[in-house]
């Protein structure tokens, strides 16, 4: 009994492809081959759709056999996303997110599928993508960087208990006060201290500012009680409650001395250090002279 040995059929390492690329398989160590795919060249070129493995069975000249086999591995195509597009504001941070591979490498040296970026001026981040399989393709994204309007609500102001004041925001395309109202000027009449804050947008995006309005209380001014006086006298009016005053008179002190010919109204106005003032009033009525006259003598009977 002769003992022939079965010849050793070698055919290479197994290989990747994208899909829609074809390879050569390449088998060797036979006088002949039978291909899986029904060929008998020792060479085939095969364009599977789908990861593959293909079985080649060679022959000797004393008609032993061996078989081999090599798998075929289908990558689909690579297509590397890196994403829409976005806008962000000065001083933000953005997670950019990343598809299409295994591994991910950014321009930026860092690695992964979403790394988290504060650039401080528009940027262009580029992802190369790969399968693990030695192919690659990259994306590309620009992330635009908006400045950050800057809000001014004005100065502070002060004012009297009462009046009205205007505020006016400037800095952005639009406006949105604490009180509501989204004008650049608003008109307020606060009854106490308070503060007011503005957030100004632009480029979608926003900063505040404050503006604080001081509220002064006003003088209590107290002036003399109404008084009646005979024709060509005279009376003292006095006024109390605030830091200097102003009469319909002209006179400024505290204390006037008025001698009308007819009944008057004398008005004061009192004025606070703090600028804020009010006024009172005091009426003087004059009468004529008195003369009692008791009738003429008369006699009687006891």
């Amino acid at each position: 009994v002769f003992v022939n040995e079965s010849p050793n059929i070698t055919v290479g390492d197994d290989v990747f492809i994208m899909i829609g690329d074809s390879t050569t398989l390449a088998a060797n160590g036979g006088n002949n081959f039978v291909w899986s795919t029904g060929e008998t060249t020792n060479e085939i070129s095969v364009s599977p759709d789908v990861t593959t493995t293909y079985i080649v069975t060679g022959f000797s000249e004393n008609g032993c056999q061996n078989t081999a086999e090599v798998t075929v591995t289908v990558v689909e195509e690579l297509n590397a996303n890196a994403g829409e597009d976005v806008s962000i504001c000065l001083g933000e941070s953005v997670t950019l997110n990343a598809s299409g591979g295994i591994t991910y490498i950014w321009n930026t040296g860092g690695s992964g599928a979403t790394p988290t970026v504060t650039p401080t001026e528009t940027t262009t981040y580029t992802v190369t993508i790969t399968d693990g399989f030695g192919n690659s393709d990259t994306d590309d994204i620009i992330v635009t960087v908006n400045p950050l309007p800057i809000a001014n609500a004005g100065e502070n102001q002060t004012i009297c208990l009462g009046e009205f004041v205007n505020l006016t925001a400037e800095g952005g395309d639009t406006y949105l006060w604490s009180t509501g109202e989204t004008t650049a000027n608003i008109t307020v009449n606060p009854n106490e201290d308070t503060i007011y804050t503005v957030e100004t947008f632009s480029n979608n995006c926003s900063d505040s500012a404050d503006v604080t309005v001081f509220v002064s209380t006003m003088p209590e001014v107290v002036v003399s009680e109404d008084v009646t006086i005979v024709t060509g006298s005279s009376t003292t009016l006095l006024v109390s409650g605030g830091d200097s005053y102003l009469w319909n008179t002209g006179d400024t002190s505290n204390s006037i001395e008025v001698s009308p010919i007819e009944t008057t109204t004398y008005s004061v106005t009192g004025f606070s250090a703090n600028g804020c003032q009010s006024a009172a009033e005091v009426t003087v009525t004059v009468i004529a002279e008195v003369n009692a006259d008791a009738g003429n003598d008369v006699a009687i009977c006891f």
